[in-house]
């Protein structure tokens, strides 16, 4: 791999702009950059923002927290205040964060790359990223304790256990996708959670929340250790960068596979589990169960897209015929059906682009590199016809108008319903 592709594993997550290339003109200036900045409004585009968001908790976590201890309307009222306190210190540490390497990048932007010098910045970025990592998860750490605090009987504090072993999976599942690879993993109970009508992995004797407990066990022996052992690696990671020499390659490649390793039998466990689930669901539900997978697994792919929110709004006209209602009821079905091809292709190709990563992480010579840029442009052209195959059906959609209704409908250009429920009739 050329040294200016290199991703340093984890920095992806928290500092992205440490492994682009700059003119290395101010070294050292990390540490005096990040007391000075000031934190700025939200931007909602901000991808360096979201992605330093990573490790935090987001309010469904919390209520789920609260569900999970059975807390009152009083426990709850002061959970939530406890989580809005939590929120905006996370939040601030971020906004100083992406504002001092927002100055970074302005001030080294441009000009030849001296690697050395680069490589001596990116040392001192990893410590500055060391303090905040290790500051967020000291936050989160404190929020969950004092969720134990509130307990007010023993059974309360016996399922704080739980909050706990919650949060261990958030961690894992996040830190999983921190490694700049297309594909992290899945927390089967928050899926399950997600759903339109939750399954609470509850003592309720049904089948699939009984395998829902189960899994929740297993996990745990999993997860405690990959957190805890990350957690060291990108420690690990910034003192290697730290030391003369070029070790830092050697101890990337090591600890990568030591996690990968980790996650392969987290993956592993999740695979014989969802099978479970489904085969414990009532039949009516499985569809929705191995969509909900699939959308967890592959958002990007699975989501509801424009069609679908195309097609409720042409439904939404009052004055169709039962002609036109038929028509559109059929162009939709076709679409599920080839989208359901097109999303597979999509799907294959990111696979596919993960083991190139894999084998460019092992073995970075010419051919290897090769290899991922190709994977690459196939994702990118699965990608791309998805898009189109969407676009097209969008128009399908209301051919069977009128001009006056075309003319009542909204501009509907495609993207994404991020708001949209979960659909039986999956698709796109």
């Amino acid at each position: 791999m050329r040294r200016s592709e290199w991703k340093w594993w984890l920095v992806v997550g928290l500092v992205p702009v440490a492994v682009t290339m700059w003119n290395a003109s101010a070294l050292g200036a990390a540490v005096e950059w990040i007391q000075d900045a000031e934190p700025q409004a939200v931007d909602e585009d901000d991808e360096m923002l979201q992605e330093m968001m990573i490790l935090s908790i987001d309010r469904e976590s919390a209520e789920y927290y609260a569900d999970l201890m059975g807390f009152d309307d009083l426990q709850r009222e002061i959970a939530m205040e406890l989580y809005r306190e939590y929120y905006g210190q996370y939040r601030d540490r971020a906004f100083t964060m992406r504002d001092a390497y927002g100055k970074i990048e302005e001030a080294m932007g441009g000009g030849e790359a001296d690697w050395e010098k680069i490589e001596a910045m990116m040392a001192d970025m990893m410590r500055v990223a060391v303090g905040f990592f290790e500051s967020v998860l000291e936050l989160g750490d404190q929020y969950i304790e004092d969720l134990g605090a509130l307990a007010a009987d023993d059974a309360q504090q016996g399922l704080h256990a739980r909050v706990v072993r919650t949060r261990t999976r958030e961690l894992a599942v996040s830190m999983s996708t921190m490694n700049g690879s297309e594909q992290g993993t899945i927390d089967l109970i928050d899926v399950a959670r997600r759903l339109e009508s939750p399954m609470f992995p509850a003592e309720t004797g049904d089948p699939a929340a009984a395998a829902l407990l189960a899994y929740e066990a297993e996990i745990d022996a999993i997860c405690g250790p990959y957190v805890t052992r990350a957690i060291e690696a990108f420690k690990a990671m910034a003192e290697a960068m730290s030391d003369p020499g070029d070790q830092s390659s050697e101890v990337q490649a090591k600890l990568e596979a030591e996690l990968m390793s980790m996650m392969e039998r987290f993956d592993a466990l999740n695979e014989r589990y969802i099978r479970r689930v489904h085969a414990a669901l009532p039949t009516e539900r499985q569809a929705e169960w191995d969509l909900a997978i699939n959308r967890a697994r592959w958002p990007e792919v699975y989501q509801p897209s424009g069609v679908h929110r195309a097609y409720d709004e042409v439904l939404e006209l009052e004055d169709l015929t039962a002609d036109q209602r038929e028509a559109i009821d059929a162009t939709m079905a076709l679409y599920i059906r080839e989208a359901q091809t097109a999303n597979a292709a999509w799907v294959e190709a990111k696979l596919e682009f993960v083991e190139t990563r894999r084998a460019l992480n092992e073995n970075s010579d010419m051919d290897a590199w090769e290899k991922y840029q190709a994977a690459q442009e196939v994702v990118s052209e699965a990608a791309s016809e998805r898009s189109d195959l969407d676009t097209r059906f969008i128009e399908r959609l209301r051919t069977p108008l009128t001009p006056d209704q075309v003319a009542k409908l909204t501009e509907t250009a495609g993207g994404v319903d991020v708001d949209e429920v979960l659909r039986q009739m999956g698709g796109g």
